[in-house]
């Protein structure tokens, strides 16, 4: 990407006001001329301005740079969802969504924390269902149109993947994880009838268009005893990774019954064993994995 002017930054005559700090830059001919290029698609010249600009923070590159430690959040956009899932621990009355004006002041904010932090920004769009979400597209226009760069991600169940949407996925660069909970039966039984042939068919969708995906199941007494065929199904549909979580017993997933310790270790167990015969990556880092002697990592619990 070419660089392009801080969005905490509006011209002002002869100035650039960081609207946050309220900081004026003057702008000589030199300076001016700079922005002049950038507006034009150009890519100026590597002069003293030009490098003080960008140490001033008022010019941005946003490329994923790799040596930074990264900083996740994963928004819940909505509570709605078209699905009723037996397991879900979010059923609730409805809370009311923010505003779009609002979510662009969680991205502005979120971004300048990232900046002050040093850190690689990543967000998942969640919900509810967060493709029932009607201004989706215009959400994520604007978190990829800020300062850095940020890796984003969206946690569907599926089912209301369309080409449209997929289009706006590979235009964004955005990675889609879809939920699926066992083999056609199980997974059907927890979240609907037809829902897994309607995953399935949206992960066919995004492999067309080579855009990333990957499979979130969560573990529980219903699905565990199937799971080495889960995975063996998934690997034959070229599915690249599968994360695990457990069964949280609330709401109406208060029903369902938790997989036993036990269970979970045999599982991780089978898993480790069965990796290097698949090619789907199913070794994570989360902390259960630490039953089978792996380094257990907490997602969220970045050092920063």
């Amino acid at each position: 990407m070419a660089f392009r002017l801080s969005t905490d930054y509006q011209p002002y005559l002869d100035c650039l006001i960081n609207t946050r700090t309220g900081e004026a830059f003057e702008l000589n001919e030199e300076a001016q001329l700079i922005l002049s290029q950038i507006r034009e698609g150009g890519e100026p010249s590597s002069s003293r301005m030009f490098r003080l600009m960008i140490g001033r923070g008022i010019l941005f590159n946003p490329i994923f740079e790799r040596t930074k430690p990264s900083f996740y959040l994963q928004w819940h956009l909505l509570s709605g969802c078209n699905l009723q899932c037996t397991h879900c621990y979010d059923w609730k009355e409805k809370a009311q969504s923010l505003s779009l004006k609002q979510m662009f002041k969680v991205v502005d904010d979120f971004i300048f924390f990232c900046k002050q932090l040093s850190v690689q920004p990543a967000i998942s769009l969640t919900g509810g269902e967060p493709l029932l979400f009607s201004d989706l597209v215009k959400l994520i226009d604007y978190i990829k149109s800020r300062d850095l760069f940020v890796c984003l991600g969206i946690l569907t169940n599926g089912t209301l993947i369309s080409e449209e949407l997929v289009s706006v996925f590979k235009q964004y660069d955005i990675e889609v994880q879809v939920s699926l909970d066992g083999l056609q039966p199980i997974h059907d039984a927890i979240r609907g009838d037809g829902t897994f042939v309607k995953a399935l068919s949206a992960l066919g969708l995004l492999k067309s268009s080579d855009i990333r995906r990957k499979v979130h199941c969560v573990l529980m007494k219903r699905n565990i005893a199937s799971l080495k065929e889960f995975i063996y199904e998934l690997d034959r549909h070229d599915v690249s990774s599968i994360t695990f979580s457990t069964l949280v017993p609330i709401g109406p997933g208060e029903k369902e019954e938790m997989a036993s310790p036990e269970e979970l270790k045999d599982a991780f167990t089978m898993m480790t064993d069965i990796q290097p015969i698949v090619n789907t990556s199913i070794i994570g880092s989360r902390p259960l994995w630490a039953l089978v002697g792996a380094k257990g990592a907490c997602p969220i619990a970045h050092s920063v």
